[in-house]
């Protein structure tokens, strides 16, 4: 089937956060060094295998009953087949059940059409050469980038810069017009990635949350950016396009 052709689903998740680190502890991971996104990113996995939800968001990372969003191409009762098929009986049990539930997202966009949209992102760059502080190859702080770019003494503005990141992004993957955005929340996050045979060193990432409204300028190519999501560390809680009507502010 052409991807354009699936369906995708938003799907509304419910987690016990105690369960969840449990069974951390059970995969021999340190809790210290574990970030939530890392830990949903293998809930997930163990509970869909490659059918887990992708992009996600998480939207209270406090609570003891984590709230997930995600979307799929595989409806809410496959999934829990799947999950209920191979799951194993503690990591099925870390989900409620009662409260999984998921609905279509409509593929009746129009061209021209106005959203509003809520994003958390990282706003990294993979750098083509070597740089000041960094390698070729290495994942960088757009803003950091700029900084380097402009000189010493000149004066960057960290939310300009990762909003001309964002439109580069939406420009890049098409689909919509970026017409505007603002920085809503910034803070530099410490994750966790696994390497090859065990845990790795944990890595410092930026972590940006975006508000603002976009334009669609071509449905098909709009709904293959929600299936893919925006930027780096898709997987792990980034990148999640969430919508909203164009004018009303998020909640």
């Amino acid at each position: 089937m052409n991807p354009h052709d699936q369906p995708l689903f938003l799907l509304g998740m419910h987690f016990d956060a105690r369960r969840l680190y449990v069974g951390a502890r059970d995969r021999r991971l340190p809790l210290r060094d574990i970030d939530l996104g890392y830990l949903i990113h293998c809930h997930l996995a163990d509970l869909f295998g490659e059918e887990a939800p992708k992009p996600f968001a998480i939207l209270d990372e406090e609570a003891r009953d984590i709230q997930v969003l995600g979307y799929s191409a595989v409806p809410a009762e496959t999934l829990r087949v799947r999950a209920q098929r191979f799951a194993s009986p503690d990591k099925f049990a870390g989900c409620e059940w009662e409260r999984f539930a998921a609905r279509p997202v409509p593929a009746t966009w129009k061209e021209s059409q106005r959203v509003g949209f809520s994003l958390r992102a990282c706003p990294i760059q993979r750098m083509s050469g070597a740089g000041p502080t960094w390698k070729q190859g290495a994942e960088v702080d757009v803003f950091l980038v700029e900084c380097w770019k402009a000189g010493a003494g000149v004066p960057v503005e960290r939310e300009k810069v990762y909003v001309e990141w964002l439109r580069r992004q939406f420009d890049s993957i098409g689909g919509v017009r970026l017409d505007f955005a603002r920085l809503v929340a910034f803070q530099r996050e410490r994750l966790f990635r696994r390497a090859a045979g065990g845990p790795g060193p944990r890595i410092e990432r930026p972590v940006g949350r975006f508000e603002g409204e976009l334009t669609v300028t071509d449905p098909l190519a709009f709904m293959a950016m929600l299936r893919r999501g925006i930027g780096r560390h898709r997987s792990f809680g980034f990148g999640m396009l969430l919508l909203r009507p164009a004018g009303k502010q998020a909640c």
